[in-house]
């Protein structure tokens, strides 16, 4: 088992293109490899091997401190049966409500590949007929994963390079963005969503960042990032006096953005706490 923990880890050290989500899911495999061999010992190695990993993300340090509080194997069985329903829950409410915002018809435009995201565009498409526009999401091309998924479910799809989508921006009504953390003043996604977002604000197409509360960061922790990553993902054989940057995350201003759309309701009685933490932010709820 623990060779397949490992194999686990390893997969999730490298996963870099299908968003939070996916990485969460992730997370939680390592810990079910672990269940048949619980201890507190193993728990907090993994724990901080995933932490270290994927520093951005906070869907995985919410992971951490809940299988870090089990008293047993059963007990993290059961937390993680919790968590991965609460994703998946929360995917479905959320493209719910971001289908309220969405006008028949209309243009929405993305960057890189949110699986939240994804589940509101295709839920979208298929009751609002929507059009996307979506960048290629350079270096990982993720963009062009999202676009095929899209095209697969019959929605008609326009794929520019990066920089390229500003230029289509005008014919869009809305962005819809995914997030890998959420702050009190801002949230993290991938490169390209702070140019993206600055376009929005210029032309005056409002932004909504589609997000479950397992991403919001717990009170008063800093954001850490893992910095670049490998130049040549970008440039193979740069000439001699370049210098090559490759970060993969940034931090986005919140004044950039119209509401972040969560599965939290008013009515819901256990998602109290975490609505709490959402209106200590300032940041919006599903209605």
């Amino acid at each position: 088992m623990a060779s397949q923990r490992e194999t686990l880890l390893t997969e999730l050290k490298t996963e870099n293109l299908g968003g939070a989500a996916a990485c969460a899911l992730k997370a939680l495999d390592c810990f079910t490899a672990l269940a048949d061999e619980w201890s507190p010992e193993e728990a907090h190695k993994i724990a901080s091997e995933i932490v270290r990993n994927k520093p951005e993300i906070a869907p995985l340090l919410r992971i951490d401190n809940s299988c870090l509080e089990a008293k047993n194997a059963d007990d993290l069985r059961r937390r993680i049966q919790t968590l991965r329903a609460q994703i998946t829950t929360a995917t479905e409410t959320i493209a719910e409500a971001a289908l309220k915002l969405a006008t028949p018809g209309s243009i929405i435009a993305t960057t890189t590949q949110s699986s939240t995201t994804l589940a509101a565009l295709l839920r979208a498409g298929k009751e609002k007929q929507i059009q996307v526009l979506c960048s290629e999401s350079r270096p990982g091309y993720e963009g062009q994963g999202l676009a095929q998924k899209l095209a697969a479910a019959d929605i008609p799809v326009t794929l520019s390079t990066d920089a390229a989508l500003l230029t289509h921006l005008p014919k869009a009504h809305a962005v819809w963005v995914g997030a890998d953390a959420i702050g009190k003043d801002f949230f993290v996604n991938k490169v390209g969503t702070l140019a993206l977002c600055l376009g929005a604000k210029h032309y005056g197409i409002p932004v909504y960042v589609l997000a479950d509360t397992l991403k919001i960061l717990p009170a008063n922790h800093p954001y850490t990032s893992s910095g670049d990553h490998p130049a040549e993902e970008v440039w193979k054989d740069p000439k001699p006096n370049i210098t090559v940057v490759n970060p993969y995350f940034e931090k986005i201003p919140k004044n950039l953005i119209s509401d972040v759309i969560t599965e939290c309701k008013p009515s819901d009685e256990l998602m109290k706490p975490l609505q709490a933490i959402a209106q200590i932010l300032g940041y919006g709820l599903n209605p």
